[in-house]
């Protein structure tokens, strides 16, 4: 019985506990875009700026509905969760996966003191930064989870902030921002006890 609902627990909140585990994979691979910059490698440069690129384009547009859909009792908020993963697969598949066969569609250069991620899409269309935005952040604040709505409100925040600031490498400082927001997720995931102990500090 203990293990049944352990197991639940689990299946249920490891899409959500997976985004703090994902973004930081992914800062770890643009620390390696710093390190290859600096050596002057562009193949290294590119192989790991693909790798950034796999999350930032393919993985977050359906990662994020994944994650909303698991912790969703609604069912049309269901239905509607699962169809944001598979138009944001499809989405992010169309972006991502051209770049690997074309790799003079990507460059990558330092501006301002932030990574300039410069990619070419097979046919972009002035919709589709907006389109990107609705599938990574819409399933997280249509969320009946009152953490992820959350998570959703901050990561939204951090996008106006980079928009305004940071715009000349946008896809870098807002992934940046956005690993540092997911740390909020560990409140959710632990023990309502440390949480008690946690804020009598």
């Amino acid at each position: 019985m203990c293990f049944s609902a352990l197991s639940s627990f689990t299946d249920q909140y490891l899409p959500m506990a997976m985004i703090l585990l994902l973004f930081g994979l992914q800062q770890a691979l643009e620390g390696m875009v710093w390190l290859s910059l600096g050596a002057h490698d562009r193949v290294l440069v590119n192989h790991y700026a693909l790798g950034f690129l796999f999350f930032s384009h393919f993985l977050w547009p359906f990662q994020m509905a994944i994650a909303a859909l698991k912790l969703e009792t609604r069912k049309v908020f269901q239905r509607l969760f699962l169809g944001f993963a598979i138009v944001g697969l499809l989405y992010g598949s169309f972006l991502y996966f051209p770049l690997l066969i074309n790799s003079h569609w990507l460059s990558v250069s330092i501006l301002r003191g932030s990574i300039d991620y410069q990619i070419k899409v097979i046919s972009y269309q002035p919709w589709g930064p907006w389109l990107y935005m609705v599938l990574c952040l819409m399933p997280l604040i249509l969320s009946e989870n009152r953490k992820l709505r959350g998570l959703g409100w901050l990561i939204l925040g951090a996008l106006f902030l980079t928009k305004l600031i940071f715009y000349y490498a946008f896809i870098s400082v807002w992934c940046f921002f956005a690993a540092i927001i997911s740390t909020y997720v560990i409140l959710e995931l632990l023990p309502q006890k440390s949480q008690e102990n946690l804020a009598s500090l």
